[in-house]
């Protein structure tokens, strides 16, 4: 689905940065799932994840540091969130 349309030219600069910062973030995302992430067991360090992000999605050793960080901030932040998601879909296929 497009999220952002049009041309950037008559809008301000910093709504065309916002829009510039979430096409980043849905690249990072895009390429290297949080879902996934959830899912497979990471090494314990970053300097064998980094290299196992990278070999695993195809993606560099700078764009897998980045993701891993974004990642691991987004744990922190928000720690009972996948539990969360996990707890509500397992209730919602339950009423079924």
């Amino acid at each position: 689905m497009l999220k952002h349309a049009g041309t950037q030219n008559n809008i301000h600069y910093l709504f065309k940065q916002m829009q510039e910062n979430q096409a980043n973030a849905f690249m990072y995302h895009f390429a290297v799932p949080s879902f996934i992430l959830n899912n497979i067991n990471l090494p314990n360090t970053i300097y064998e994840a980094v290299p196992f992000i990278s070999n695993n999605f195809g993606v560099s050793y700078e764009f897998s540091r980045h993701r891993l960080e974004m990642f691991y901030r987004n744990l922190i932040t928000y720690p009972n969130h996948n539990y969360w998601i996990k707890t509500k879909a397992s209730m919602e296929y339950a009423s079924y």
